[in-house]
This record gives C-alpha cells, structure tokens and sequence, in this order.
C-alpha cells in the first residue's frame, strides 16, 4: 500500500475499532482526504441486501457473496453494500479488500446521487472489480461493466434483473 491507501486503512481501522461505530445503521466510506462518509439507511436497504446474497448463494455457487465489504481503490475507502466472490478465502482474511471483488453491488438509498454512484462505480472498477450493480428502490437491477451499461449480468449467468419479494 502507498502512504495514501495506508492512511485510509489506518482510518477504517480506527471507526471499526472505536465503541459506537461497530454496527452504526449506516454505510461509511473514506475519502483520500481522510474524511468520513456517513450514509444511513431504512430498513429496506437491509432487506435488499439480505435477498441478493441470497440470490447470489443461489445462483453463482463458486463462490460466496459479502455484506458491508470495506474495498480500498486509489479513490477512497469504500464499504460496498454487498459483494461476491470466487475467491472469497482471501477476502474473508482480510481487514480491508484489495484488489476489490469481482462483483460490487449498491442498493440504492434515499440520499444516494448518480455522481455518487459514477464516482464508487470508476473507483471498483480501476481497484479489480469487473462488474458493477445497483439495486434500485424498486428493486430493479443496473448492471454495469468497465465499458458501461450491459443488459444482464456476464459474470452471473441467469441472475434476475429484479428483486422480487
């Protein structure tokens, strides 16, 4: 890590280790700065993210699906809604992803903008991560690859474009 990442890292570490912040009801991101991004969230968000791991167990049985995956990219510090991947031993070992997952995905809550999503999307994708989705309110599904927009997962064959109840 550069001393950039390191300062990030240094940051996540100190939240998850600081009474209150453990399990606060709310996504936090760090910025290169250093600054804290605090994101709360309702009650469906965690739904959301609770069915797509689901779906994801069921449909991609190589390897397993994260929730709240802390992923370090040259841009930031990002806690991603819910990830998966193949090589999920790694992963599971470690404080803080790097390179990120092969799949990020972000449910969609009410403070949410496109640029937001625009900046985490560019972010995944130039730490690793080959597919991007976002879980709208409605429970549709974006899914999004490094040259841009695609009409169904490729990483994830037969995975549904909506998230039913």
């Amino acid at each position: 890590m550069n001393a950039l990442e390191e300062r990030m890292a240094a940051t996540w570490e100190h939240l998850c280790t600081t009474p209150g912040f453990s399990h606060p009801g709310f996504s936090c991101d760090v910025s290169t700065d250093g600054k804290v991004i605090m994101s709360p969230t309702l009650n469906y968000h965690g739904w959301f993210q609770a069915r797509v791991s689901i779906l994801l167990a069921q449909h991609a049985p190589t390897g397993q699906p994260f929730v709240e995956l802390a992923v370090l990219t040259p841009n930031g510090l990002f806690e991603v809604d819910v990830a998966w991947s193949r090589d999920f031993r790694r992963i599971r070992q470690q404080k803080i992803a790097s390179p990120a997952p092969e799949l990020c995905i972000e449910v969609e809550a009410e403070g949410n903008t496109a640029d937001e999503f625009n900046r985490k999307r560019l972010a995944l994708f130039t730490a690793g991560c080959s597919e991007f989705w976002i879980i709208r309110r409605d429970g549709g599904i974006e899914f999004h690859a490094p040259s841009g927009s695609i009409p169904e997962s490729s990483l994830i064959a037969g995975f549904p474009n909506y998230i039913e109840d």
